[in-house]
């Protein structure tokens, strides 16, 4: 997915930076709730939480193309995530 370069922080309205999140891949991206936490066995044999919208390279590693706002200090990713 490719984020407009013009991108204006619904916070304050000014541009934002494009630019990816990323991690070395040791364990899945995953969106856990403040009010449902999952368990280790969730984490470990489920997809529950996952973020698909990570991309994984053949090393494991994976990026998320994200948009950050330096005045507000937001990160703006798409995050499609398997249900719970």
């Amino acid at each position: 997915m490719v984020f407009d370069m013009n991108k204006k922080c619904p916070y304050c309205g000014k541009d934002m930076l494009t630019g990816e999140l990323n991690g070395d891949g040791r364990s899945s991206v995953r969106f856990e709730s403040e009010n449902d936490k999952l368990s280790l066995l969730d984490r470990m044999v489920t997809e529950k939480g996952e973020v698909t919208s990570a991309k994984h390279t053949y090393m494991g590693k994976f990026h998320i193309p994200a948009l950050y706002c330096e005045c507000c200090e937001k990160i703006i990713i798409d995050a499609k995530v398997k249900k719970y």
